[in-house]
């Protein structure tokens, strides 16, 4: 597992909100995705998200990360389309890194 240490510095913390709220959001949609109704099953469904996929974010295109950040920051309707878009691109690209890295 990643460190998870407290950030030093501005840069460092507005990294970490990103990445926290890009993973938070991209495991709900995982796991809406998957139908899975159970509270319990859901958590396992989160913990299996984060297994195969958390290693690989910091190899996403940081424009595309970037860019999802700002949307979901902004809340005006047409974002929410195109954050949903670039969230489902963002966890395209997360399977084919895990497919490349293993």
């Amino acid at each position: 597992m990643e460190n998870l240490s407290e950030p030093k510095t501005k840069t460092e913390k507005s990294s970490l909100e990103k990445r926290n709220l890009i993973q938070k959001d991209l495991i709900e949609d995982f796991c809406k995705n998957s139908e899975i109704q159970d509270p319990e099953e859901r958590a396992k469904c989160a913990i299996d998200w984060v297994l195969k996929y958390a290693d690989n974010f910091d190899q996403l295109d940081k424009s595309k990360v970037d860019e999802y950040y700002r949307l979901a920051t902004s809340g005006t309707e047409e974002d929410k389309i195109r954050k949903a878009e670039l969230l489902s691109q963002i966890q395209t690209s997360l399977v084919e890194l895990d497919n490349k890295n293993g």
